[in-house]
Order: structure tokens, then sequence, then C-alpha cells
């Protein structure tokens, strides 16, 4: 599908706004930090994504239709449950985070089918726009030579 493509607009925009709390871009300053730093947000944002698409496989959902934020704020909760939690309680925990994560109330709408058409732009006048103060001529109930004149 061609309209996919513009998922990793999508993607960008999470791992931007949602995933990074930081009006600052990247705080590295040297190219391997930032480097590191980068491949840290991939690194974190994929199992954000993985537990989406696992649970959207389980109700026969499109993973597009489920909330990154809302996965976000609930796999950071569940962090600390996971951690505190004996082994032999993780497999219902795990169930319970699939449903969390797949909320109806959370749901996104369908996105609108994208597409950018490729057409060759019509190019720009090199004359200005007509502005409202320049003088507006009225050809009719005029001689040609009242319009040289004035």
């Amino acid at each position: 599908m061609s309209h996919e493509r513009w998922e990793i607009e999508v993607v960008i925009a999470e791992l931007k706004t949602h995933q990074r709390l930081s009006p600052q871009p990247l705080r590295s300053k040297s190219p391997e930090l930032l480097y590191q730093e980068l491949y840290g947000l991939l690194l974190a944002h994929y199992p954000v994504r993985a537990w989406m698409q696992q649970s959207a496989l389980q109700a026969d959902l499109d993973p597009d239709c489920l909330s990154f934020t809302h996965a976000l704020h609930v796999l950071d909760i569940a962090c600390y449950e996971f951690a505190i939690v004996a082994a032999d309680a993780l497999p219902p925990l795990q169930e319970r985070l699939l449903v969390d994560l797949r909320d109806p109330k959370t749901r996104l709408s369908p996105r609108r089918l994208r597409f950018c058409p490729r057409v060759v732009k019509r190019a720009f006048s090199s004359f200005s726009r007509k502005q409202p103060w320049h003088q507006s001529f009225h050809w009719k109930n005029s001689s040609f030579r009242d319009i040289l004149l004035s």
C-alpha cells in the first residue's frame, strides 16, 4: 500500500514529541554520543511498538489504531509492577497489560488516506501581484486617446 509510506512520519513524531519529553533535540555533543543517543531512542521505541503489535494481533486489530502515548503510559506503570511481582504471577500480568494496551476508549480513529500526486508545480510569475493600491483601469466608455493621456 502506497499510503503506508506516510507511517514513517508518525514514527518520527512519536520519537520527537511523545517519547522524548525534552524541548532540546539531542543532548550529545560528539558524533559518537549522538549516534548512541539516537540508537537508545530507537531501541526504546521498538519494545513499545512490539507490545502494541502483540496486543493488536490478539484482538485482530490494525496496530495503527492503538495510541502510542497510551501505550507509553501503560508500559511505564507496568515496568514497576513487573519488577515487584513474582515470576509465577507474570503471565496474568502480561495478559492484563495486552488488554490494557487496546483499551477501546484510547483507540485512534482511522487515519485519512494520504497521497501526494507526482506532478510538476506551476512556475512562479516574475511579475509582482496586483495590490489594492494599484490603479484600476476601466476601459469601457473611454477612448484610446483618453487612456494614453491619463
